[in-house]
């Protein structure tokens, strides 16, 4: 399977982020992408070290950093909860988990 593309987001105007929804791109600002592993890690029994507290602590790193990724609709929707998982740990700079 081809590696989705994963390329940071730049900021837009509002009007443009509105119209993102309905993109065929996903765009994750830094409290998507914390809400998103948040999801990601339960669906996948995240390790015991990955707990609220961690993930709260990541989430204040990627909202210091600014931290924006989009990924393709159509790549999102054809990977695995697992694959996605690793992109998303990959976008905000974290190891893999092994999970």
């Amino acid at each position: 399977m081809k590696e989705p593309s994963v390329r940071p987001a730049v900021r837009r105007p509002k009007a443009k982020r509105i119209a993102e929804e309905d993109a065929d791109i996903l765009v994750f600002d830094a409290q998507k992408l914390a809400l998103a592993l948040a999801f990601h890690l339960a669906e996948e029994d995240a390790p015991p070290h990955m707990t609220p507290r961690r993930i709260a602590a990541m989430y204040a790193r990627l909202r210091r950093r600014s931290a924006r990724v989009s990924v393709e609709r159509r790549a999102w929707a054809a990977l695995t909860n697992a694959e996605r998982l690793e992109i998303l740990l990959e976008a905000a700079g974290e190891e893999r988990l092994g999970v």
